[in-house]
């Protein structure tokens, strides 16, 4: 039972992130909330590390830890919040969804024991006929149609970042703790992203302007839809093992809904067709898909 209500939990909290995401970004641009929200939780993460004896920078495999730091955190931490701010948060947790299709394509080439099968292309099939259906979606809202497709293709492209994220992750971190990965790699992101911050973004006129609402949003991002959120990720996997990646199922109703009630988007047929397929294919793809203990923060 115990394990039942960390999994609600964890669709609530991952589902609802692209609802915040989208309300602070009105305040906090998306470069600076990135910056604020890795800092918050790579300080926090190293303050557990430590207090738990764990090694925060292990001597092996540091390249691919730095990798995982900024192709798991930093740039798609920035992708996501960049494309909510041309899309509907409804959209962007469906769209962000796809990383098991992501990862399908990677491990066929970089995975000796994960091949394409006629299933698992069926599967892929029809999640690409929902993003195209999306796609169309986009394209017919005459105001925004184009920035709302490149704000589609932002979050697919840190789809993509979090599936190659997955294989390195197999293939190169095996041999250290999850938790210790979290922790390094937030870390890794935060660093990365000051530099890229300070030059491209105006952060003091920024964290000067914005409101008790949107600090509160920021930090709710960076403790409860970040750290927390991955305790309770890995203490899901140890009771369920493989099973836990089907809170990925359940993200979608979540932001959806959630949407359509604090922000009033628009739930139609093309956005529940499309959804529809993507999941259907997820379901497909992930059937006998073997998968790594450690899940991407896709939040």
């Amino acid at each position: 039972m115990q394990a039942w209500f960390r999994f609600v939990g964890l669709a609530l909290i991952w589902g609802s992130s692209y609802l915040l995401i989208k309300l602070v970004i009105r305040q906090i641009d998306p470069l600076t909330l990135v910056w604020i929200r890795l800092t918050i939780a790579a300080s926090l993460f190293i303050v557990y590390l430590r207090m738990t004896g764990r090694v925060i920078w292990p001597e092996k495999g540091r390249g691919a830890l730095i990798y995982v730091g900024i192709m798991n955190t930093a740039l798609p931490f920035f992708l996501v919040s960049w494309g909510q701010a041309h899309i509907d948060s409804s959209l962007g947790t469906i769209l962000t969804s796809t990383t098991p299709f992501f990862s399908l394509l990677l491990a066929h080439f970089l995975v000796e024991d994960e091949r394409l099968t006629a299933q698992k292309i069926f599967g892929l099939l029809l999640g690409f006929g929902g993003v195209v259906l999306l796609s169309f979606r986009a394209l017919g809202q005459v105001k925004t149609g184009g920035q709302a497709l490149l704000g589609q293709f932002s979050i697919l492209a840190a789809s993509a970042c979090y599936a190659s994220c997955l294989i390195v992750i197999r293939r190169s971190l095996k041999h250290i703790e999850p938790i210790v990965i979290a922790g390094a790699t937030l870390l890794i992101g935060a660093i990365a992203i000051t530099p890229v911050m300070l030059l491209a973004a105006s952060p003091w006129k920024v964290l000067t302007h914005a409101d008790s609402f949107a600090w509160g949003m920021t930090l709710t991002l960076s403790v409860i839809h970040t750290v927390i959120a991955y305790f309770l990720f890995y203490s899901l996997v140890a009771s369920w093992g493989p099973r836990a990646s089907l809170v990925t199922y359940a993200m979608p109703p979540v932001g959806i809904t959630l949407g359509a009630i604090f922000l009033k988007e628009l739930i139609d047929t093309r956005l529940l067709l499309g959804g529809a397929l993507i999941l259907l294919g997820i379901v497909l793809v992930q059937a006998r898909l073997k998968r790594p203990s450690f899940q991407p923060n896709t939040r």
